[in-house]
C-alpha cells in the first residue's frame, strides 16, 4: 500500500497474491521480496512495469539497499536459517554474503562500509 504523506486513500501497489517479505525504497524505485515466488523485484515508485532482479530463492524476506546493491535475507523453507545475498540494482549475478550455517536473519541494513543482519544475534560483514 502507498499513502500520500498529507493523507488520503491508500493505494495498493502489488496484487494480493504477492507475499511480500520486505520492502525498500530509493529515489525512484520500490523494491520488494516475494517469499512465495522466491523473487526480488522492483517497480517505479509511481507505478508501472515490474522488473524482477532475482528468481529461484527459497523464501526471501527482509531487504535493504545501498547505492549499488540490493541485499536480502533468504530463509530456507525447511528450517529458520537464512542466507544473505546481494545483487546489483541494475541487475546481474547474485552474490552470497553469508551462508545458512550460522545465522537466522530476520532484519538487514547497511552503512557505508558494512552490511548488518540479525536473528538471534547481530552479524556484519564488509561489503
Amino acid at each position: 500500500m502507498r499513502l500520500p504523506l498529507g493523507g488520503g486513500t491508500p493505494e495498493q501497489m502489488l496484487p494480493e497474491e504477492v507475499q511480500v517479505g520486505g520492502i525498500a525504497l530509493d529515489a525512484g524505485r520500490f523494491y520488494w521480496t516475494d517469499s512465495d515466488a522466491g523473487t526480488v523485484s522492483w517497480m517505479p515508485t509511481e507505478g508501472g512495469a515490474v522488473t524482477t532482479l532475482v528468481t529461484g530463492m527459497d523464501a526471501p524476506q527482509a531487504l535493504t539497499l545501498d547505492d549499488v546493491h540490493v541485499y536480502w535475507v533468504d530463509h530456507s523453507k525447511d528450517d529458520y536459517l537464512g542466507a544473505v545475498h546481494r545483487v546489483p540494482t541494475a541487475g546481474g549475478a547474485v552474490e552470497d554474503i553469508a551462508d545458512r550455517d550460522n545465522l537466522g536473519g530476520t532484519m538487514i541494513t547497511t552503512d557505508a562500509t558494512h552490511v548488518y543482519w540479525s536473528g538471534h544475534r547481530v552479524w556484519r560483514r564488509e561489503k
